[in-house]
């Protein structure tokens, strides 16, 4: 695949625009692709893909302005196709299945843990997708438990030594099994981790796709002056709240020294000129010097079956990592974190009177950029996380977008080639399993998502080195 200095696909050729394609297909198959299931000795059957669906109705948030949609290129809806597949493949994978009547281990036991202190004995527990499906055996009561809050940017669980405790609903899985436990985490890592990366590689897809239809991408990828609009952010405890963004992009500083902390994504209440120097005007920010794990764009509300409805609904940048908020009430006490690097962080371009005015949350941020009227909303989305990873220095910006499927810091990274679904094969993933520094090993972790993806990216991106290394070695004995 060719791309262009800033790593964006060579253009296709652009036809008329038509009417939007509302499903997708493959000519070959007719959409139906199987694959083998990572925790299951039988074949996942990842199911064929509709030739029609049903008229797509209009969200709520674009009601105002329908046509936006109708302006998207064609082009769009088929690259995109094949990362719809996955995703619905995903979201319907069995990771994890157990019950009573059909366990092979008569001693293992699952409860459940309510917060008025009572316990109830569970007849099935199953990790689908990224959700775990439970039904108690006195009173086959049904529970439906996702790991990922799509209304924020919070994970809805947390990892103990001896219990996963989700928080809606509040109640908590625990074992008479402590291997079990261990096995059904890290089985939550790399569901979690298969998610993200479908999406971040969806990212990648979208912008290549859409840039060769923007007039102006090449001042988006190189201008080097910062970027200010207005957007909403979740906030918790407080819901979306509306914010003015204003985000000083890196430079391109051959020589010389600059101090990290000079470039920032900030997020105020009001426009910054009107009142430049209160920080009670400042919500939160993000210095470039502290950890930031990953950022793409996010489907609040996925349909995977309808290509429309699930572009029209991708109006949100997820953020996992390190955001710094000011003096917010519903801020808990800094936890210790989960990653052993230290973090020098400057707040010197942040005026203030001491660094202690901020908490750092480390379970990150979603926003949602504000369309302009007359353009796609994908335009908005585009402009506004190019300067994020131009800060965060993700994914080789400010420079050239790094699209290799073998490099961890690429967007494209282990995303697996059709009719194959899974990230991993399943003998790669045996030791992933069977790992004892899992999530549960540290208590209270900050965020399992952010955690997840560091910890898999990581291990994948060792099997890669490890296989690209026995590939060189055959290539030097066949010489």
């Amino acid at each position: 695949m060719k791309f262009f200095p800033n790593g964006l696909k060579t253009p296709v050729v652009i036809k008329r625009r038509g009417s939007v394609p509302n499903s997708f297909n493959n000519p070959s198959n007719n959409g139906s692709y199987s694959d083998t299931a990572s925790s299951s000795s039988s074949s996942q059957q990842i199911p064929s893909t509709p030739s029609s669906v049903p008229a797509t109705p209009t969200t709520q948030r674009y009601s105002a302005t329908p046509n936006v949609f109708q302006d998207l290129p064609n082009e769009l809806y088929q690259s995109i196709r094949s990362l719809l597949v996955i995703l619905k493949a995903q979201s319907q994978k069995v990771y994890y299945n157990w019950s009573v009547d059909e366990s092979s281990d008569p001693e293992l036991t699952w409860e459940l843990y309510y917060t008025n202190g009572t316990t109830e004995q569970l007849k099935s527990l199953s990790l689908i997708g990224t959700s775990i499906q439970v039904v108690t055996e006195r009173t086959g009561t049904h529970y439906s438990l996702p790991l990922i809050n799509r209304d924020s940017s919070l994970s809805n669980f947390q990892i103990f030594e001896d219990n996963l405790a989700f928080v809606e609903p509040a109640i908590a899985l625990t074992t008479n099994k402590t291997t079990q436990l261990n096995f059904l985490t890290n089985l939550c890592s790399l569901s979690i981790f298969e998610n993200i990366a479908a999406y971040k590689a969806l990212t990648g897809t979208v912008i290549s796709t859409m840039g060769m239809h923007l007039p102006d991408i090449n001042i988006i990828l190189s201008s080097q002056y910062n970027f200010k609009d207005w957007c909403e952010i979740y906030i918790e405890g407080k819901g979306w709240t509306k914010a003015w963004c204003h985000i000083n992009k890196r430079s391109n500083v051959k020589e010389g020294y600059e101090p990290k902390g000079k470039y920032q994504i900030k997020f105020y209440k009001d426009i910054k000129s009107n009142n430049p120097t209160s920080l009670s005007n400042l919500i939160c920010y993000i210095p470039d010097c502290d950890f930031i794990q990953d950022v793409f764009f996010y489907n609040q509300a996925p349909t995977f079956d309808d290509s429309q409805q699930f572009v029209q609904n991708l109006n949100s940048i997820k953020i996992l990592g390190d955001v710094r908020f000011h003096n917010l009430d519903t801020i808990s006490e800094e936890k210790k974190s989960m990653f052993s690097p230290k973090r020098n962080v400057s707040t010197s371009s942040v005026k203030s009177n001491s660094s202690t005015n901020f908490e750092t949350k480390h379970n990150g941020l979603i926003i949602r950029p504000i369309a302009h009227m007359g353009l796609p909303h994908l335009d908005s989305m585009i402009k506004f996380i190019v300067p994020v990873f131009d800060v965060t220095g993700k994914y080789g910006r400010p420079r050239r977008f790094n699209v290799s499927r073998d490099d961890k810091d690429s967007l494209m990274f282990g995303l697996p080639r059709l009719p194959h679904t899974n990230y991993f094969e399943i003998n790669e993933i045996a030791s992933l399993l069977c790992e004892k520094d899992t999530l549960h090993s540290r208590n209270e972790i900050d965020d399992p998502l952010t955690y997840s993806m560091s910890w898999v990216s990581e291990y994948l991106s060792a099997l890669k080195n490890a296989m690209i290394d026995n590939e060189s070695v055959k290539e030097k004995m066949n010489e």
